[in-house]
């Protein structure tokens, strides 16, 4: 047996399979073969064929599809139709007073300001604030209104420092540094082979030798100027001609 298969058998495949669908009027066959058919000879003659059978196919799909009860669209009470779901209004929401939501502040930067008047008997205590300074290695306080300006300083810098711990970063990535960590701002620190700088650097190398070592040009000097046109002696107690001269402890007891 040849492994091709004839028009016959492919149609008459067709047809078994789609006989047991659903859809099996759309797409069924438009001429069937008996068993006693003529099977196209030619190759002209197969190609006519198929190409008849094609188009009645299509014809025939397009007549049951129509038809089908099916796949009409059906409008029941829980659907709508999309010309009138078109024409219906958008849903109105009111319009937003800016002054009457800017008249009532949500926040305030005062909360992170200490009171006016801080309790006298505070957590930090004279005696705590001087052990303080000698940890430190700071002078103390020369009068009561000194230690009592160091007291509302401190007291202010605690109630800071607990404003800030007292937020919920839950979730939130900490930060490595204290730089700009967006994408745009990373993207502006990072040095890659496409920046000016680089490119330039890259445009003064020559490639020498069979290790391919890359070497700075020479050809353009150095621009020196203003940079070495600084006194160096200017600022030396004693001078011997282009030298300054310093006392060293051997010459000392030498000269006594």
């Amino acid at each position: 047996m040849s492994g091709s298969v004839c028009i016959r058998c492919r149609l008459a495949s067709r047809h078994a399979v789609y006989q047991h669908s659903q859809y099996r009027n759309i797409f069924s066959t438009s001429r069937r073969l008996e068993a006693d058919a003529a099977v196209p000879k030619s190759s002209d003659e197969l190609e006519a064929f198929i190409r008849e059978t094609h188009k009645q196919n299509s014809k025939a799909n397009i007549k049951t599809l129509s038809e089908s009860p099916s796949l009409r669209p059906s409008h029941t009470r829980d659907s709508v139709p999309l010309d009138e779901l078109l024409r219906s209004p958008a849903p109105q929401t009111p319009p937003i007073d800016i002054d009457k939501l800017l008249s009532k502040p949500s926040w305030s930067v005062r909360s992170l300001l200490p009171p006016a008047n801080p309790p006298i008997n505070g957590e930090i205590t004279p005696e705590k604030l001087h052990h303080l300074l000698r940890l430190s290695a700071l002078p103390q306080p020369k009068d009561a209104e000194e230690e009592a300006s160091m007291l509302e300083t401190l007291h202010a810098q605690l109630h800071f420092v607990r404003d800030i711990q007292s937020v919920d970063t839950e979730g939130v990535e900490p930060l490595v540094g204290i730089r700009d960590e967006t994408e745009a701002g990373l993207e502006r620190e990072t040095i890659s082979l496409d920046s000016p700088e680089i490119m330039e650097a890259l445009r003064n190398e020559v490639v020498q030798g069979s290790n391919k070592r890359p070497r700075r040009k020479r050809d353009g000097k150095l621009q020196t100027q203003g940079a070495e046109e600084w006194d160096v002696l200017g600022t030396a107690g004693r001078t011997e001609g282009r030298y300054f001269v310093v006392n060293s402890g051997k010459a000392e007891q030498a000269s006594e």
